[in-house]
């Protein structure tokens, strides 16, 4: 809910009251302390962290030693984990605020950022699940994780090889490499491609990365895939990619924008990302973070907590975070920035239930989402339903999960009335015009190895 008086700054919690003799000898008035346990009382009293405590309280909880007789699932692990230590321990914490971030009664938005070779990786089914499981609610992404998605929505694969391989040799033979993993560069190249023309489909305007993704979200839902990009079609998850340009789908749109230089066509307008975003966060009682690793996605996530702000909504940074990141925070960049750094600048609330784990994403987020699943806290969940009109995010509802796997009819998107011969020729029939998916699907074009350089 908005301020009264638009680009009102909220003020943020008052100052601590200060420890004076008064107040210190008010603690102590009648009572023979020590030293410890004057400053315990007066933290105590004034809501601060003990400064000191007591040889016995500081060895008052053992590490629980990780005992596998006792582990049958995932989520058995996880609980192990949370009594154990350094990494084990960050990810038991995780695991926690994700638990709470979904049993909170208010129902917080939940929305993940996501960055790093998490397709590559091989995580694209339970990112997936995330989505199809009502365990996130919003998407942020780089271009490169949802294309990699979309490529294999189209029947294409990721391979097997190594970090030691021959680099030139695998240019030779026009194929990439990802750390270890292997993708083919003439797929890429068709994929790219057919980005480009499906896009003609469009009614030449302007558009945002959540209508542009929802569109190549139903593109493969139609085509039968259930990755990310069609499952978040199918219930209504927005996908925001504010570097899409940066990535292959830019590549593609990059060739559609070369062809209709000078006349009215599809563009991407990068700002209405921002207020758009900016309305899940204001519309929402709570709102979750996770990110996997850093990048844009975490930055464009914490700063829609500063637009609020600036267009008068009433919020004080997202409710609950955790992130899984590799990245270091003394050196000061974003993707190792910890959380309570965060909170200097208000996008973490100065309350918020946070956590960290350093741990590279194709570890860590299968446990945590595992655990999730396997002690059953999205069943009976409800799913949050974005009601968009245009740029305008009328309301955000909540319904039941009975009620949030239908495919969101009211949101198709006018097609362009010129089309291509290749899309004439894929023209539905009077009765697939009526049915709820209108789109028209594009085959793929194939092309020779010569075919791609050229087009390149």
């Amino acid at each position: 809910m908005k301020n009264k008086g638009r680009g009102r700054r909220r003020r943020f919690a008052p100052r601590a009251r200060q420890v004076t003799p008064r107040a210190m000898a008010g603690a102590v008035r009648g009572k023979r302390l020590s030293v410890n346990q004057v400053c315990r009382r007066l933290t105590d009293f004034f809501g601060r962290n003990p400064a000191l405590a007591t040889r016995k309280e500081l060895l008052s909880t053992p590490i629980q030693q990780i005992d596998l007789s006792k582990v049958k699932t995932v989520s058995d692990l996880v609980e192990q984990m949370k009594g154990a230590s350094i990494q084990a321990r960050n990810l038991g914490k995780c695991a926690s605020v994700y638990e709470n971030m979904l049993m909170d009664s208010a129902r917080p938005t939940v929305i993940v950022g996501l960055s790093g070779a998490l397709i590559a990786g091989g995580l694209r089914l339970v990112l997936r699940d995330m989505v199809a499981h009502g365990i996130v609610d919003c998407i942020v992404s780089t271009g490169a994780v949802l294309y990699q998605d979309f490529y294999q929505a189209m029947g294409y694969q990721h391979y097997k090889g190594d970090p030691g391989m021959d680099n030139l040799q695998l240019r030779e033979h026009f194929i990439d490499r990802i750390y270890d993993t292997l993708v083919d560069e003439e797929k890429f190249r068709e994929v790219d491609a057919y980005i480009g023309r499906i896009t003609e489909q469009l009614e030449p305007r302007g558009y945002s990365t959540r209508e542009f993704l929802a569109f190549m979200g139903e593109v493969a839902h139609k085509k039968g895939d259930r990755g990310i990009l069609a499952t978040c079609f199918e219930y209504g998850v927005p996908c925001f990619v504010p570097a899409l340009n940066d990535s292959s789908i830019g590549i593609g749109l990059t060739e559609h924008y070369e062809k209709h230089r000078g006349k009215p066509h599809f563009y991407l307008d990068p700002i209405r990302d921002n207020y758009e975003l900016t309305q899940v966060k204001g519309k929402s009682k709570k709102t979750g973070v996770i990110y996997i690793g850093g990048g844009t996605p975490k930055n464009y996530i914490n700063d829609v907590e500063v637009i609020a702000e600036v267009l008068g909504y009433d919020v004080a940074g997202h409710e609950y975070a955790f992130q899984i990141t590799t990245d270091r925070p003394d050196t000061g960049g974003l993707s190792g920035s910890t959380l309570e750094e965060a909170q200097s600048w208000g996008k973490i609330h100065r309350e918020a239930t946070k956590a960290t784990v350093w741990s590279e994403a194709t570890l860590a987020l299968p446990l945590l989402v595992g655990h999730i699943l396997q002690k059953g806290l999205h069943r009976g969940r409800r799913r949050v339903k974005f009601e968009w009109e245009g740029d305008t995010l009328r309301a955000v509802k909540l319904v039941n999960p009975s009620n949030g796997s239908q495919p969101r009819a009211a949101t198709r998107l006018r097609l362009s009335s010129s089309r291509s011969s290749a899309s004439r020729s894929a023209r539905p029939n009077s009765a697939q015009k009526r049915s709820q998916c209108a789109l028209e699907v594009m085959p793929m074009k194939t092309s020779s190895r010569s075919a791609a350089v050229k087009s390149w």
